[in-house]
């Protein structure tokens, strides 16, 4: 009984921390730049969102990929091993959900991480152009921009 009592407990503080992270944060969601965001998991792609639903406990969507940025010790590994191909044409499409309660934002650039789920996503709309464009170009700095500190 007393183990269940501290489950609920840590449950309801999940419950609250994740509604003040969503009063604060959610409306990043509102003014995405062409519905699209930076999304990393294992690899860091430009995607556009479709059925995005937020709600106090999470955020769901379904991510279309429209660009792979790798970086040049990863596109020699997977040339290395002819899975270059591969990469950037698996998993064109995905559904993706993060809970408010366990999510870890980080500001400067702004960016949301779900640990458990191991994926990490910037909206800010003048960032994910700006990433796209640099991607265009052909400049490796996207990801240098992307995860500095």
């Amino acid at each position: 009984m007393q183990k269940q009592l501290k489950q609920d407990d840590f449950l309801e503080e999940l419950r609250i921390k994740g509604r003040k992270k969503y009063q604060k944060y959610a409306h990043i969601f509102e003014n995405l730049y062409q519905n699209k965001i930076v999304y990393h998991e294992r690899y860091t792609r430009i995607v556009r969102l479709e059925n995005l639903e937020v709600t106090d406990e999470y955020f769901e969507a379904k991510a279309i990929q429209e660009k792979v940025i790798l970086t040049a010790y990863q596109k020699s590994q997977y040339r290395k091993f002819n899975t270059l191909e591969k990469i950037l044409n698996q998993h064109k499409e995905w559904t993706f959900r993060g809970n408010w309660g366990v999510a870890i934002i980080s500001e400067n650039p702004l960016s949301i991480s779900q640990p458990y789920a191991s994926f990490k996503i910037w909206t800010e709309p003048d960032l994910v152009m700006y990433i796209e464009k640099l991607i265009e170009y052909g400049d490796d700095d996207a990801l240098e921009i992307l995860w500095k500190r």
